[in-house]
């Protein structure tokens, strides 16, 4: 096992063990929440696009989920997502490409997990965040669905963060923001921005939203909680 993931590993254990003492990952706040709103399904049927090895969010969701599919582009990542999570089906590849051109595997899932890598990413620096997702992923979706999409309200925060790292801050970034969310998106963004934003849009795409919640992740990012239902005359995506 690599160090980078057996110290994650140590870190999901303390995790594990800190949840009797009521802490928990932010995946667990979001599970806990949606089920606090009532709007977790019944039976859930889970998908995380960007798993990883899958110890920090995917591991909240895999717990609760009667199926759970981990899609992850690193094959030994993915390896480790197999002994960790046997139960899942752990799929290697590109997730997104797995999204546009129809290689996932069902079309009936219905709590999805959304925690994309920040800034530009792929082969070519083709994807930014989870833009490229939508709308095609709704084409997976059971009628009635939750997503948590992951999102960066303080972009100022964030670039000192990998200045740590010796990161330069990508401004292509910046404009394929501005682009999604059809604004000059300021460095510090109020979560009701995004709330509103996500509303709005999958209104456009054809479904109803009855609630929708932020849960914070870091000081720089979090989630948006989306629960989507299908209208009787859903648009065509």
């Amino acid at each position: 096992m690599s160090y980078r993931v057996y110290k994650d590993y140590l870190i999901r254990k303390f995790a594990d063990f800190a949840l009797r003492y009521r802490l928990r990952l932010p995946a667990g706040y979001v599970a806990l929440n949606a089920a606090a709103y009532g709007i977790l399904p019944e039976k859930c049927i889970g998908l995380d696009l960007f798993a990883k090895y899958g110890l920090y969010q995917s591991s909240d969701f895999e717990e609760i989920c009667d199926y759970f599919e981990m899609w992850e582009i690193d094959p030994e990542f993915a390896r480790y997502a197999k002994k960790f999570f046997p139960k899942a089906e752990v799929q290697v590849g590109d997730s997104v490409d797995a999204v546009l051109n129809g290689k996932l595997l069902r079309k009936d899932y219905n709590l999805v997990l959304l925690d994309n890598p920040y800034g530009l990413y792929g082969n070519n620096s083709e994807y930014c965040e989870h833009f490229e997702l939508f709308p095609p992923l709704l084409n997976y979706l059971d009628d009635k669905s939750v997503i948590a999409i992951n999102v960066i309200y303080d972009i100022e925060v964030f670039e000192n963060s990998q200045k740590r790292y010796n990161k330069l801050f990508n401004s292509d970034w910046e404009k394929r923001r501005n682009v999604f969310y059809n604004t000059n998106v300021p460095k510090r963004v109020p979560a009701r921005f995004f709330l509103d934003f996500y509303q709005t849009k999958f209104t456009e795409w054809g479904w109803n939203v009855p609630n929708c919640f932020f849960t914070a992740r870091q000081n720089f990012t979090g989630y948006v909680v989306v629960e989507i239902e299908k209208k009787f005359e859903n648009l065509k995506i």
